[in-house]
């Protein structure tokens, strides 16, 4: 996984999670399964909780029901 995504020129959506260090794995696998990912940074803290940006084509994309 790339430490900065490669979004396409504006615009695009971001939709941001904060995770636990066993949820983000999960977190990366699943958003890349789903039509309009882009891709994902994230940040985390030494307890292991952190934040991740999902990039989205639409915003449509960053929605659960989609």
């Amino acid at each position: 996984m790339p430490y900065i995504s490669k979004t396409p020129a504006a615009p695009y959506y971001t939709v941001v999670f904060t995770y636990h260090a066993e949820m983000f794995r999960h977190l990366v696998d699943r958003a890349s399964t789903y039509e309009g990912y882009l891709g994902i940074e994230a940040a985390r803290n030494s307890d292991g909780t952190g934040v991740a940006a999902v990039y989205w084509v639409e915003r449509a994309y960053g929605r659960p029901d989609s």
